[in-house]
Parts: C-alpha cells; structure tokens; sequence
C-alpha cells in the first residue's frame, strides 16, 4: 500500500477519489483514522495535508459512506466530538457542524440511531453558544419533518433545551433556538415544555431578575403564539399567565432611568398584552406618562418614539384611547411645547411621529385638556397641515414622458426627434474629424 502522505498529496488522489477508483477508496478507508482527525482538524497537520483530507470528508456520499460506517470508526468520533469539541479550535467547530448534517440522516432523511439519541442531541445542546453548534440546532429545527419532529418528541429535545434557559453561559443561545422552534412545527413541543413544572412562571420571575431583553423578546414570543393561532388551547393558558404580571413589566419601564433595549421589549409585550385583555391600569397609565415624556426628552431616540406610537396606536385601534388616557399622558401639553420651542429642521423623523401623535390627538376636542382651540390651531394644527400640505403634494407638475398607449402620431413625433437628434451629433462628430 502507498506512502499516506505521499498519495495523499499527489495530484491524481483527488481526480481518482472524485471517480470511485475501488483502490483509492479502499485506501480512505484503511486510513479513514487519520483522514477524519486532519480533515476535521482535531490534529494538527500541514496545509497540504489538511486540504485533500477535509476535501474526501466533505464528498463522502452514499453508498460509499455506508462502507465507511461499517469499517471505520466514523459514527463514534460524531457522536462524541460534542462532548469534547471545547478542547478544539473554532476552525474544527466549523467544520464538523456544517459537514455533520452529511453525515446524520439515511438516503430518505431520516436521522441515523447513533444520532437520533437524547445523549447525542443534549451534548451539542450543552455547547449551543458555540456559533456553529448554534446554526446547526436552528438549520435543523428549521428543516425538521415530522420523522425529525417524532423523535425530539420522544427524546425530550425541547425540556433539554429549556433546561438551558436557566444557566447564564447557554440561556440566550437557548432562547435564540426556542424562538425560532415557535415560529415553525416545533411550537407545539415547545408550548407543552413551558407548561411543565411551573417553567413558565419560573422563566418570568427570572426575567424580571435578570432584566436580560431577550428574555422579554422568548415571553412576547411566547405570548404571540395564541394571537397568531387562537385553537391552540395550551398557548392561550400560556398567555393567560403572562397577562398576570403586566404590571409588572410596566413597572420595569419606570425604574429603569434610561428608555433601554429592555424598555423597548418590555412596553411592547405590554401593548401586545393590553390588545389581548383590553384592560386598563394605572400602572400602564403611568407607563405611558413616561414614554411621552421620554419621547420629547429625546427627540432623537426612534426606537423610543416607534414604541410610543405603536402604542397609541393600539389604543386607537382597540377603541381604549380616551380622553382621560390622553390627559393623563400629558401628551396635548407636550406637543403645544414642542412646537412652540421648534427651530430649525433637526429631527426630521421625530416631527414626522410629532405629526401623527398630533393628528391622533386632534380627533378629540382639544378644549377638554385645557387648550383653546386657538392655540392649538395656531401653534400645533397650521403646522401640521402646512407639512402634511407639502407631504402629499405632486413636485414638478405634469412630466411629459413616451406612453405606450398613446397615440400614433405622438409615437412617430418622437423617433423624429431621436432620429434628429442623432443626425446632429453625428454631423458634429464628422465635422471635428475633418
């Protein structure tokens, strides 16, 4: 038998590997050991070593793989390089995750039984905030058919990975790969698991804790499944029990100093909140103070002023903006200032959201909030009717243009034109040649 490295690296190896030639196949398999550890790079080895050994790992395809799973010890080391995959190089971790979906599933895609285990998927779930390892639980779960969706069921999958949400090196990885198992057939074993055990409520107390934006982004997640679908029973229980500590999250909103990424994910599961139950409070009311007064504290904060907006606008389409919620926002008040100190242009996007607060503001009678439908008109309303004036007006009048569907004779006017035209520079042309 040839020299490893030799015939490794000669030119021909690879072209005689490509064409199934039974001699070099039956050398990859007498030396698939070292060819695995190089091409994976759980060793280290020269480049033009590594090269040809990670290029026959990543062209394994049936039926030759099944003669590699039967004479070598390729199903041991991918079962077990999770397990051990830390003391490798990211380099190695690349490799293995994106040549590992090659190598799992039978000719009719279902998962092969050295990997269709709970040991197996746990111990890639224990090393999720790897990037790798992260892409492949998500590519996976994204293209799960129901065998695939069978066997997380019976393998507890989800519990395992829930389990995850409660240790802070694995927890947002955990929820990346949760959040996405709910937009998809996984939702299902993903429901079932939060109603276990108190997880839910759990999962809650430790976000308020914790103040993490992504725990509020798993809850609103969670939370949005029985809008989305309202049969599904469990779902709706499940949003049920997050209804109960609205307010407490607008009680997050308040302490914190500064509008955050958490004050931004915490409103709005509030406003999803408020649209399910259609119930008012007086912490939301205060919730809602500060929003408007944050919003012209900070005239250039746009995820601030999206929230704001998206809030009255859900009052308004569910019928619960009143004129006492509009009062004791502060709102009318706020806008009669900001455009009696408004200079300049600076903002532009802030008086854009001005401009629809004000509209929202003026379906109501202005009178009522301690303003004089003079002020109102003069410093707050002519302005907004002068910009929406400008907004919706046509710049440039009528622009003559060729139309298909115009008349004959305007066709043949215009290939005159073209043809002049382009006699004219054609004279121009000759006339400096000469």
């Amino acid at each position: 038998m040839p020299n490893f490295v030799d015939y490794v690296t000669s030119t021909s190896f690879m072209n005689l590997f490509m064409n199934n030639d039974s001699k070099t196949l039956d050398f990859v398999i007498a030396h698939f050991d070292q060819i695995m550890q190089l091409g994976f790079r759980t060793v280290n080895g020269k480049k033009n070593l590594v090269t040809p050994c990670l290029q026959i790992i990543r062209n394994i395809r049936y039926p030759f793989l099944t003669d590699v799973y039967q004479k070598t010890n390729l199903a041991s080391f991918l079962t077990n390089y999770p397990i051990h995959c830390r003391a490798f190089s990211n380099a190695s971790h690349h490799i293995y995750f994106l040549l590992l979906p090659n190598y799992i599933y039978t000719q009719t895609r279902r998962l092969m039984s050295p990997f269709s285990t709970d040991e197996f998927f746990s111990s890639i779930i224990q090393v999720c905030d790897l990037f790798p390892a992260n892409e492949f639980l998500r590519q996976t779960i994204s293209t799960a058919g129901a065998r695939t969706l069978s066997i997380f069921d019976q393998i507890s999958f989800c519990p395992r990975l829930t389990q995850c949400l409660f240790y802070n090196e694995l927890a947002i990885p955990a929820i990346e790969i949760l959040t996405l198992g709910l937009a998809n057939r996984l939702q299902y074993q993903v429901v079932d698991t939060l109603m276990q055990n108190q997880i839910l409520q759990n999962l809650i107390e430790l976000s308020m804790k914790s103040k993490t934006p992504e725990y509020f982004g798993f809850l609103r997640s969670v939370f949005q499944i029985s809008q989305k679908n309202p049969s599904f029973y469990k779902a709706k229980q499940l949003s049920q029990k997050i209804t109960e500590y609205k307010d407490e999250f607008c009680s997050i909103v308040l302490r914190l100093r500064l509008f955050t990424r958490i004050s931004e994910v915490a409103a709005y599961l509030v406003i999803d909140i408020i649209e399910f139950d259609h119930i008012i409070t007086d912490p939301f009311i205060e919730m809602t103070r500060r929003l408007v007064i944050d919003f012209f504290d900070f005239p250039a904060h746009t995820f601030l002023h999206q929230t704001v907006l998206s809030l009255f606008r859900m009052l308004l389409k569910t019928g619960h903006l009143t004129p006492s919620i509009i009062s004791r926002s502060g709102l009318p008040m706020k806008l009669v200032d900001a455009y009696d100190r408004r200079e300049g242009e600076i903002g532009v996007s802030f008086w854009a959201e001005t401009r629809e607060l004000a509209e929202i503001v003026n379906m109501f009678g202005i009178t009522q909030f301690g303003i004089t439908q003079d002020v109102w008109r003069k410093k707050v309303m002519n302005r907004v009717n002068a910009e929406m004036a400008i907004i919706q007006k046509d710049y440039g009048g009528y622009t003559p243009r060729i139309s298909c569907n115009g008349s004959i004779l305007d066709l043949l006017l215009s290939f005159i034109v073209i043809f002049v035209t382009f006699l004219g520079i054609m004279w121009v042309f000759r006339k400096r040649i000469q």
